[in-house]
């Protein structure tokens, strides 16, 4: 025999998920190694989270098969930062 606890948990929760800005280089700068244009994008990605909920990630929780919480084997959204240069010839 087993027994299932059963807990209710505040899992609202807010996200900043990304933020991102674009420099487009000057002409004078591109033109010196052949290009036309060239577009710098710098940003991040899931930032910060604000919840009360109390395991890892509000977005990752789950039920398993005996209806039990289980977040352990799930990874919450990782920080990143991103950076891209596009380049036009």
């Amino acid at each position: 025999l087993f027994q299932v606890h059963t807990r209710i948990f505040e899992a609202s929760f807010l996200t900043f998920r990304e933020l991102a800005a674009n420099y487009t280089l000057p002409e004078r700068w591109v033109g010196s190694f052949g290009a036309n244009r060239a577009t710098l994008r710098v940003g991040m990605r899931n930032i910060h989270t604000w919840t009360k909920f109390p395991g890892l990630d509000p977005e990752t929780h789950r039920m398993n098969y005996l209806h039990t919480r289980s977040d352990q084997d799930l990874i919450p959204q990782l920080q990143q930062f991103v950076t891209t240069l596009a380049v036009t010839f």
